[in-house]
């Protein structure tokens, strides 16, 4: 700081000597070329000159505070509006912990029991529409925790085909384990996963949605394959933001008659891509649960309802429908019913509704044997066209 003060002394005195030179000069040279008639001047001139030298020095001071001023102040608006930028930052970083502070309070808050299982589930597992898709492969298994550790050759496919993602293979002790920890004030649920015999297909169902709702990611049978990566699932014109659950439709009934009450269309459940805490996947627990609960209440069977895989698929199908409608309407306000099978029949190309995309049944039951690299074809599936179309007549 000090050489620089003493610079701009030296300057201001620099040009003060500069000025005080000119002046002599032009002194000189009037004396010389006029000594008589304007030597009254030039005396007047001389007498003066200390005055214009402090006026010259006293207006370059003015002005060199003026100037210095002038960028006192731009640096100071400058500074002003760093502050307030600043202060906008931190005001949306205290807002966003307050949410986050707040979702972790209600989370510790203790759920009446009374409560519908809905709000139970709600509350416990608040859905996050702009969330990312979870970086998990499930896959469940009726066997113990030694005998199911190895993943299997189709397995392995999946974990081959997607560097990056946790495999993880889901059995009757992860399961108890899970609705432990995370159901731990709905006991309706564990009372639902005991009715079903241990390790069954029909228990390892619920599961999956289970773990899907906890964790989110892809769960795939061990019996599928993937033809592409899942990161690529998604379709380059789709923001992966406005998906939500990303399904395909497992056949069409080949009657297509409105008054038949069989189902002209259903969604395939052997391999589903979700994000956490999806509502589709709270919907289809609330529905198991009260659908088997209620089923052995008012019957005097203790068997479940979902005494095949079949009666789970359907219902699985009714809940993505009811989803489909219940979205639709919010935007819309309109109360008839806008998605039916019809609107999804002959798929040919993926489609967004709400929040949920939905591949061609040819999607997720690829051939196995093509070199066909159709952009369509994301996974595999053991199960037959034949057996498609006869389990669409059950």
């Amino acid at each position: 700081m000090t050489k620089v003060r003493l610079s701009k002394t030296n300057n201001k005195w620099k040009r003060s000597l500069w000025i005080l030179a000119a002046i002599t000069l032009v002194s000189i040279s009037l004396y010389t070329f006029f000594p008589q008639s304007k030597g009254n001047d030039l005396q007047y001139t001389l007498r003066n000159l200390p005055n214009e030298i402090t006026n010259a020095v006293t207006i370059n001071n003015q002005q060199q505070k003026i100037l210095g001023s002038e960028e006192i102040i731009r640096k100071f608006e400058t500074l002003i509006e760093e502050l307030n930028q600043e202060n906008e930052r931190q005001a949306k970083k205290f807002e966003k912990q307050h949410k986050t502070l707040e979702k972790k309070i209600n989370l510790l808050k203790p759920i009446s029991k009374d409560s519908p299982l809905s709000a139970r589930l709600a509350t416990r597992f608040p859905y996050k529409p702009k969330s990312k898709f979870p970086a998990f492969i499930w896959q469940t298994s009726s066997a113990s925790m030694a005998s199911s550790s190895t993943p299997s050759k189709n397995s392995q496919k999946w974990i081959d085909k997607n560097p990056g993602f946790v495999y993880e293979i889901v059995n009757p002790s992860f399961a108890e384990k899970l609705i432990k920890y995370y159901f731990n004030n709905m006991p309706e649920i564990w009372e639902t996963y005991m009715k079903f015999p241990k390790g069954s297909s029909n228990q390892m169902n619920f599961v999956k949605y289970l773990v899907l709702l906890v964790h989110g990611g892809t769960y795939c049978d061990k019996d599928t394959i993937p033809q592409q990566p899942i990161p690529n699932w998604i379709p380059e014109a789709t923001n992966p933001k406005d998906i939500g659950l990303l399904i395909s439709i497992r056949d069409e009934s080949l009657n297509l008659n409105d008054n038949d009450p069989i189902r002209k269309l259903q969604f395939e459940n052997s391999i589903v891509h979700a994000k956490q805490h999806h509502p589709i996947i709270r919907d289809i627990i609330i529905n198991i649960v009260y659908s088997t609960l209620n089923k052995e209440n008012n019957s005097k069977s203790h068997t479940p309802r979902f005494n095949t895989h079949w009666e789970e698929l359907g219902l699985w199908t009714d809940v993505i429908f009811k989803y489909f409608n219940h979205h639709l309407k919010k935007i819309s306000g309109t109360t008839d019913q806008v998605i039916s099978w019809q609107s999804l029949k002959s798929l040919k190309t993926p489609r967004l509704i709400g929040d949920i995309l939905i591949y061609p049944a040819i999607s997720f039951n690829s051939p196995t044997d093509s070199n066909d690299r159709d952009p369509l074809y994301l996974a595999s599936h053991a199960i037959t066209k034949r057996q498609l179309l006869q389990d669409s007549h059950h």
